[in-house]
């Protein structure tokens, strides 16, 4: 972990999400952070984490648009309780924030793109238009707002087998492979959930996912880890100096500043790499970069604080993290098992083991 070269930071976390906030609050007690929540219903398991010092139920939007009333409350709350830095950990957190800072410039904000950046990157076919603009390798895609576009020729550029998929959904919900035309016709015929277009539809690649997560500011990175999945629970994590490169014309292209973690995908027919997706926020594995060695959450707010990023180590973040739910696959693998538990590995199941209650909550409500 890298040693603290500030004083005990003082935390406003703005969470609509409740169990990617709890990621980033398991990051900002790694740094020993005095922490407050505050966010919709959905963040409410938070106010029963061990590691909040306090929750608030807020809406950060009313019609679409963001609430004046809590941008009011959020300059009001930092002015009287003193906090050193807001942090957002979600996408409708940022995109509150970043048109907060909007009309109050002096809040002190962990880095965090414009509203336009966050909605371009979020969107996938807005991000694939502008990665295709700027001749950035993303696999050919195509945007479907009726079904009477099948009876045309718009999927010769993708042709199948394809991946579907909505415009702004998280965590892969709605990413279906469909191998014919009439697979395809059927799955949007049923007008329903994650098939209601439009849809972008998008050359299906063989070969394997491989992530890289960042922190960026002033056009360009300033800590980063590539991931992939390995079998059984457990996540390795690497350096990737063709990724890195890809990520740093993602950055200066779309002049972006935050956390992020951009999809990959290595074509095992060439090795050739492509860009996916981008999710311009917090990711779910974040705290298990914590516990390898690169917490991004306290790099950011030393960045905030100072304009700076401590000296990381070469290895900083490396090395492999099996997730708390497989920690027993692994134990149960005795001449291979060991190799994938890491003390970061034992470090999170404590971690997580030692904090039930939101856990107990989200499953109850």
């Amino acid at each position: 972990m890298i040693k603290p070269v500030l004083n005990i930071m003082k935390v406003l976390l703005l969470c609509e999400s409740g169990p990617l906030g709890l990621k980033v609050l398991y990051c900002l007690k790694g740094m020993n952070a005095f922490v407050q929540t505050t966010g919709p219903r959905g963040a409410r398991m938070l106010k029963y984490s061990r590691y909040a010092n306090g929750h608030s139920e807020v809406q950060f939007w009313q019609d679409g648009v963001p609430s004046t009333t809590t941008q009011q409350l959020l300059r009001e709350r930092v002015e009287a309780e003193n906090f050193d830095v807001i942090l957002p950990s979600d996408m409708a957190s940022a995109a509150f924030l970043a048109a907060t800072k909007k009309v109050y410039p002096d809040l002190p904000c962990f880095p965090c793109g414009d509203q336009v950046t966050l909605d371009t990157l979020h969107n996938k076919w807005s991000f694939a238009q502008t990665c295709t603009k700027y001749g950035l390798p993303i696999p050919p895609t195509v945007l479907l707002e009726s079904i009477d576009q099948l009876d045309t020729s718009i999927l010769d550029p993708v042709g199948f087998p394809l991946i579907i998929k909505p415009l702004e959904a998280e965590s892969s919900h709605g990413v279906v492979r469909l191998d014919n035309l009439q697979a395809l016709r059927m799955y949007i015929e049923r007008d329903t959930g994650y098939a209601r277009l439009p849809l972008i539809a998008q050359t299906y690649i063989p070969g394997r996912d491989i992530d890289i997560s960042i922190l960026a500011a002033n056009d360009r990175i300033l800590c980063n880890t590539v991931q992939s999945w390995l079998d059984g629970g457990v996540l390795e994590f690497t350096q990737h100096p063709e990724m890195y490169a890809i990520a740093t014309r993602l950055v200066k292209t779309f002049h972006y500043e935050g956390l992020a973690h951009f999809d990959m995908r290595i074509d095992t027919r060439d090795g050739k790499l492509y860009v996916i997706e981008c999710n311009p926020r917090a990711w779910y594995t974040i705290s298990a970069s914590m516990w390898q060695g690169l917490n991004f959450i306290e790099m950011g707010i030393h960045y905030t604080k100072t304009g700076t990023i401590p000296e990381l180590s070469a290895k900083a973040g490396e090395g492999r993290y099996c997730l708390a739910g497989s920690l027993w696959k692994q134990l149960l693998s005795p001449r291979t098992g060991w190799k994938n538990i890491s003390a970061g590995s034992v470090l999170g199941f404590i971690q997580a083991i030692t904090d039930p209650l939101p856990h107990l909550y989200s499953k109850i409500r």
